[in-house]
């Protein structure tokens, strides 16, 4: 891929954005949910997709879609009751999976990783209300493909290995932002990649400043004026905070192939029965 094509695109990503941007749905003060509520699943999706061993970038659309639901007016009833508040995060990572992966959760599996609590039933009929709500937007720029890009825009002065080192970095930071309302809120996926690029940059002596600086000035270029400096280094203080305050879950075991199969079998559903669901009391 030349690398006027690797620009082209982020600059097609940044420009799409604005139709993935959040509202403060967490600022009345009338409803049941709070965003110690919010943090709980989203820590829960990620037991799911490493559970399945499915991309975590999922979680990022799931996350997406349910924060943009959220503060629509079919997704205000869903912030008064934290079982159907629960409904929501089941349906979108099923969304998100489906959208981005070669298999899916068979009907089986999500019913037990809803330990019973919603029918199958539900989740559709959740699923077609979610997606009527946010007009069928449901494949937003994801931060792990900025940096997938960004990486493959650096310098070859840079090696192979410290490549992967960044990717690492950098992807744990942009995890932890979820966590963050206040950031998922207000900071576009692209700010996030690049201020946890730039952090995971200073976090590796290995890459010299001179081989930073010219990094980091390509990267800005080819993401135009939509980043502003300030705004990038306010994403990366509270990213270097948010590090000290969230533990994003470990890969779990390895557990059986058929975990991943559309059908469910015993097997599958004794994995899933470890993952709690009924966390919000």
């Amino acid at each position: 891929m030349r690398e006027l094509d690797i620009t082209q695109r982020i600059q097609i990503m940044v420009q799409q954005e604005i139709k993935y941007s959040c509202c403060n749905y967490l600022e009345n003060s009338g409803i049941v949910i709070d965003q110690n509520s919010r943090a709980q699943m989203i820590q829960w999706l990620f037991q799911v997709v490493d559970c399945f061993k499915f991309s975590r970038s999922n979680v990022y659309v799931a996350v997406s879609c349910i924060d943009r639901f959220l503060g629509t007016r079919k997704g205000k009833r869903y912030l008064q009751d934290k079982n159907l508040f629960q409904l929501v995060y089941i349906t979108c990572i099923h969304v998100a999976i489906k959208l981005n992966e070669t298999s899916e959760l068979g009907d089986d599996i999500l019913v037990g990783l809803c330990k019973g609590m919603f029918r199958i039933e539900e989740i559709n009929r959740t699923e077609a209300e979610i997606l009527s709500a946010l007009d069928w937007h449901v494949n937003p720029p994801c931060p792990r493909t900025y940096l997938q890009h960004f990486t493959a825009l650096m310098t070859d002065r840079i090696s192979p290995d410290s490549k992967r080192d960044l990717m690492e970095l950098a992807c744990y930071q942009t995890e932890i932002s979820l966590f963050n309302y206040d950031m998922s809120m207000l900071s576009r996926p692209s700010v996030v990649a690049l201020a946890s690029l730039m952090n995971a940059l200073s976090l590796c002596p290995e890459i010299s400043k001179y081989h930073c600086a010219i990094c980091l000035r390509d990267l800005q270029c080819c993401t135009g004026e939509h980043q502003p400096q300030r705004v990038v280094d306010h994403v990366k203080r509270l990213l270097i905070d948010q590090l000290g305050k969230v533990n994003v879950p470990e890969q779990p075991k390895e557990i059986p192939a058929s975990a991943k199969r559309p059908r469910s079998s015993s097997a599958t559903l004794e994995v899933i029965t470890s993952l709690p669901i009924a966390i919000l009391e």
